[in-house]
């Protein structure tokens, strides 16, 4: 799985327009993903392809038999809006999942052993409220793509991000509100990654500036400079970094556009290793 792939995996169900994903939900279902019943996951059998499967509304009985049941036809999932799902555990019982993709739970405080999930190599964790913790995707045989966070306000934290470290994963993404104990130089540890994003201001520009002279193999959208954004019909430049201006006019502020870039440029100079 490349990034791509990945990248278009966590897109799929939103630009669906040919009802190639699965949906299993309850008719009844409000905004906060209502109570799924069992007689609405069987409607899984009428479906010969099953390649992606979106489930809304699971609570931790419902998602057992979901899993013990039909498991084994999954490869593609995104959990959507199963907020009362309390243990993942039986996901480690799934040698065929390749992908999955969760948003919003307010129970789950652990993730589970994947040491079986062979065939995973595309994960995501959103909006989980009580997580805080990535332990357990070190188990993972063959993860690729790991991503963590929040999908509007960012609140998510995390402890540290040590599972990941010697993982072999090529690319991570945090849009999280904080990581408490958190050390760049894991980073250099990782021989294998490719892209790597935060939000614009999660780094300072110092520290942006340390992780592309350090992994010039790595890209991401917030490893730039700057970035430019559009609103009530105007451009703006935000500048990367903690601290730094957020909505510079692209002509009238052209000089401190300038002179940040030219500072952000020294910084990884000066921090590119020395060679012989």
């Amino acid at each position: 799985m490349t990034y791509q792939e990945f990248s278009n995996l966590m897109k799929f169900v939103s630009e669906d327009t040919e009802n190639k994903v699965v949906r299993l939900y309850n008719e009844s279902a409000d905004i906060g993903g209502g109570k799924i019943t069992t007689q609405d996951i069987d409607k899984i059998t009428e479906y010969q392809n099953t390649d992606f499967v979106q489930i809304m509304g699971l609570n931790q009985n419902t998602f057992e038999y979901f899993i013990k049941t039909y498991g084994h036809k999954l490869k593609n999932v995104e959990f959507f809006k199963n907020k009362s799902v309390q243990d993942l555990s039986l996901l480690g019982t799934l040698p065929n999942i390749e992908f999955v993709n969760f948003y919003h739970n307010q129970h789950i405080t652990k993730l589970w052993d994947m040491s079986k999930n062979k065939n995973l190599m595309g994960m995501a964790l959103y909006d989980f409220t009580r997580l805080n913790s990535l332990n357990g995707v070190q188990t993972a045989p063959n993860l690729k793509h790991l991503a963590f966070g929040d999908m509007v306000w960012s609140s998510s934290s995390l402890v540290d991000i040590e599972p990941i470290r010697n993982l072999g994963i090529e690319s991570f993404e945090f849009s999280g509100k904080k990581i408490e104990n958190y050390d760049i130089s894991i980073y250099r540890t990782m021989p294998n990654l490719k892209h790597l994003d935060f939000g614009f201001k999660f780094h300072t520009m110092d520290e942006h500036a340390q992780i592309i002279a350090q992994n010039p193999q790595v890209s991401g959208g917030s490893l730039v400079t700057y970035h430019e954004w559009t609103g009530d019909g105007k451009k703006y430049i935000m500048i990367s970094g903690k601290g730094t201006p957020n909505m510079l006019d692209p002509q009238k502020d052209a000089e401190k556009i300038k002179r940040y870039t030219e500072k952000f440029h020294k910084l990884i100079e000066k921090y590119k290793p020395i060679t012989n």
